[in-house]
Parts: structure tokens; sequence; C-alpha cells
């Protein structure tokens, strides 16, 4: 008996405020109070609701559609690419032609300099960096100083840091005399002594 009078009431709600009323105009069937279930017509000497008045609008980056019967009117989600909090690799954008997500990339492409090194990006820091000089010290005395030469992109040295009349002592980090030099300039003082001589005894 319950059941039947619950449902002789749900029929009668229907009848009187939803689907189902009879009618003959579409005015007939106006007054259920809701947005969302679309607009009330008549067809067919029933009323009926028009659907979801929220549908897809065929646009990606804007969301999904939906309908918000609190304010009576279709809202979207919002841009579907939403920052995945992640720095180094690009900005999120959203690619309408594709319907997809997309990263803009590194962020911290190549400067074209050779002499700060190679650049990455700090994802602790939010920051990109370079590896620095690349022209590190190569521990050797006598190569000279190593040094960075941007116009060809390569690592030189100053060269032997001795005058041509020393020889590098790599072991102490020294120049020290060429012994064969100033044995090469005795002998010439001796051949100058000699001819000397031969000349006074002529």
């Amino acid at each position: 008996m319950r059941q039947a009078f619950l449902f002789i009431l749900i029929i009668g709600f229907l009848f009187l405020f939803g689907c189902g009323r009879e009618c003959e105009y579409d005015y007939e069937c106006s007054g259920d109070g809701q947005f969302c279930n679309g607009k009330e017509y008549c067809d067919d000497g029933q009323c009926h609701h028009s659907g979801n008045p929220c549908p897809d609008d065929g646009q990606f980056c804007n969301g999904e559609e939906y309908c918000d019967e609190g304010r009576n009117r279709c809202e979207h989600t919002g841009n579907p690419c939403a920052d995945d909090g992640e720095w180094c690799n690009g900005g999120e954008g959203c690619d309408e032609e594709w319907d997809q997500c997309y990263q803009s990339s590194d962020p911290c492409p190549d400067d074209g300099q050779f002499c700060n090194g190679e650049e990455y990006c700090d994802e602790a820091r939010n920051k990109c960096e370079h590896t620095g000089d690349p022209c590190w010290d190569d521990e050797l005395w006598c190569t000279g100083e190593e040094y960075c030469d941007e116009q060809i992109d390569e690592c030189l040295s100053t060269g032997n840091p001795c005058s041509e009349w020393d020889i590098c002592d790599e072991s102490h980090d020294r120049c020290i005399p060429d012994e064969d030099d100033d044995d090469d300039d005795n002998d010439n003082d001796d051949d100058d002594d000699n001819d000397d001589d031969d000349d006074d005894d002529g």
C-alpha cells in the first residue's frame, strides 16, 4: 500500500512539474525551476526537457563544459594544461590544433659562448647555470697557464715560461740555465783566444 502511494506521488510530481505532463503548447511545460536539465518544450502532447544546455563546444583548450545550477549558466573547467611543477621542462602550453598539451622545451639553450662552459638547468633553484671555464689547469708548470680562447672555441696555454737560454724543470717548477749553452760559449771563447795567439805568433 505504501509503495503504491509513493508511486502515485512520483507520477503526480512528474505530471505537474516535470517531463510527462500533458500539454498543447510549450509555455505549459515551464516551471520546474531547473536550469541544467534544459528548456522545457511540448512534443506530441507531452512535456520534455531539451537536456544538458552546456554541450561540448569543440574547443580543447578551454577545458570541459559543465552546467552550474547555482548560477544558471554554463562554465568551462579551464586550461587543461596546468603547470606540472617542473621548471626544467619549460612552460606548459595547449595546442588547440592537435588537442594536446605540450612543454615549451628546455629553458636553458646553448648561449653560443664556449668559455663559460655548457648550459644546464638547475631544477632545485629554478634557474639556468653554466658548467664554467672549460679550460682547466693541466697541472704542468712548463706548459704555462691555461686560458680559453672564445674566438676559436679552444683551450690554449701560454707556453713554456722559460727563456730560450733556460731549461724548464717540471719537477721543481723552475727555469734553470742551459749548461750546454754555457759550454758552447766557453768553447767559442777558447777558439777566439787561440786565434789571437796565432795572430801574435805570426
